[in-house]
């Protein structure tokens, strides 16, 4: 059975969020079913039309995006999305977060890459403000009020969705040097500045939820963890026995970090699947 597009998106929708106008789109879905994304995610292509007023032709101009949206079926997800606000997170830190260790890598003259796909727009509820508005049950019958754009790297870089239940080892490496990596500037950043913490400058970083949502998110990232420790362990020889060890640790600090509640919507902002 084919996916199907569960929402309309329609080209006033697309040009009112990416600020431009386009000559013509197509939508067809981003992942297949089973994937267990817990957002709905679709696939848009764009074509721009150019008219060269001095040569007298035109030119067409593609456009590869991704469209990730509220989930439009799954309650449950719904109710964790609503309970860690993660969509409002997220667009706060493609739009804030982001662009201020760009900006800091840019005035230091580092050239380092962070590992986060080109951001383009969306527009997201702040669900903590809306659950005393009397509108919150129909904001939640439209995904679209809640939603990010992102380039599709599949399409302009080669990269691929994820659709296996875990990473392979080469991918848990490259997930833990990344995630190194973003570390390291965000450190660099808190320096810099001179700031005792990055949470109370960017407070959508950091903030309480309620125990149960907690503990329902501790089990699913204890497991995620566990399975990437016993992952490296399996891959890593005698040889390797020193990266085993340092990857495992690095891994652990993650488990150490969920004793903290203010952390425990920063590491799922990095970790939760789509």
């Amino acid at each position: 059975m084919e996916p199907v597009v569960l929402v309309d998106i329609s080209k006033q929708f697309l040009e009112s969020i990416l600020f431009k106008k386009m000559d013509s789109f197509s939508v067809t879905p981003g992942t297949n079913p089973g994937d267990n994304y817990l957002s709905d995610i679709y696939s848009i292509d764009i074509k721009y039309r150019h008219h060269d007023g001095a040569n007298d032709c035109e030119s067409k101009d593609m456009e590869h995006l991704l469209l990730k949206c509220f989930p439009s079926t799954s309650v449950e997800t719904q109710e964790r999305l609503v309970a860690t606000n993660m969509f409002w997170n997220e667009l706060q830190i493609y739009k804030i977060f982001i662009p201020e260790l760009e900006k800091l890598l840019e005035n230091l003259e580092l050239r380092i890459k962070l590992p986060f796909p080109p951001f383009l727009g969306g527009q997201v509820l702040d669900f903590i403000e809306l659950k005393c508005d009397d509108t919150f049950s129909s904001k939640l019958s439209n995904p679209l009020e809640n939603c990010l754009i992102l380039s599709d790297l599949r399409k302009t870089s080669g990269y691929r969705m994820a659709t296996e239940k875990s990473f392979d080892f080469n991918h848990i490496v490259l997930v833990i040097k990344e995630l190194s990596k973003f570390h390291c500037v965000s450190w660099a950043y808190k320096q810099h500045n001179s700031i005792n913490s990055i949470g109370l400058k960017f407070p959508f970083l950091e903030f309480d939820i309620s125990p149960e949502w907690r503990r329902k998110w501790e089990q699913v990232l204890r497991t995620n963890i566990l399975n990437i420790i016993a992952m490296i362990q399996k891959e890593c020889d005698d040889e390797n026995s020193k990266i085993s060890e340092n990857l495992v640790s690095g891994t652990m600090k993650l488990t150490e970090m969920l004793e903290d509640n203010r952390n425990c919507v920063f590491i799922q902002t990095y970790t939760h699947r789509g």
